[in-house]
């Protein structure tokens, strides 16, 4: 039977491979937008969200081998349903914006904002994605004081790195035509605006 710790190890350790990836991924579509004429907005978010994203790791595997808190098995695996459900949304979110997908927030004047896979019907599937996993894994793993001040910590940054976002978007693409009547984080019926 694999121990508490193997089990943390791996699964903290398969995640944190992920997100290496996504960063060579994004940093290739970046320098592919640049060279077309994209811009970046708000740079001095993004020291912020590699700090919150190490420290979520860190904390993760400090909670998670020192004081673990293993949850019962049916939070357990509700824990690891939003985690899934967290990683499909950004997996989707990804695939749906091709070279678009990157880290930083980058736009390119006059594109067309993709309004399909999961942008059919919420604003910001991959920060939703973001969120569950933020919250989701630490349960999973048995460290739920992680989870809770990163749910916490990852709400205050997206709601600056949403704004930032969208100011971008609107001044530079047609994102109030495409999405400006969808939700941000939950599919919506009514028809706001942005």
């Amino acid at each position: 039977m694999v121990s508490h710790a193997a089990f943390l190890l791996m699964v903290v350790g398969l995640v944190a491979a992920q997100r290496m990836w996504e960063l060579s991924r994004s940093a290739g579509n970046e320098a592919l937008l640049r060279q077309r004429g994209a811009r970046e907005h708000a740079p001095g978010q993004v020291p912020y969200m590699i700090a919150l994203h190490v420290l979520w790791f860190v904390a993760m595997l400090c909670e998670g081998l020192v004081a673990p808190h293993p949850l019962p098995w049916v939070a357990c695996i509700a824990a690891l349903v939003a985690f899934v459900t967290g990683q499909i949304l950004r997996l989707r979110a990804m695939r749906a914006l091709g070279p678009f997908w990157t880290i930083k927030i980058i736009t390119l004047p006059g594109a067309h904002v993709v309004a399909q896979g999961p942008f059919r019907f919420i604003r910001h599937p991959n920060y939703l994605g973001v969120w569950l996993e933020t919250l989701a894994l630490p349960l999973v793993v048995g460290a739920p004081w992680t989870a809770l001040v990163f749910a916490i910590a990852q709400s205050v940054f997206l709601h600056f790195r949403v704004r930032a976002e969208e100011a971008a978007l609107l001044r530079t693409t047609d994102y109030a035509q495409k999405l400006g009547q969808h939700g941000r984080f939950v599919p919506r019926r009514s028809h706001g605006a942005v």
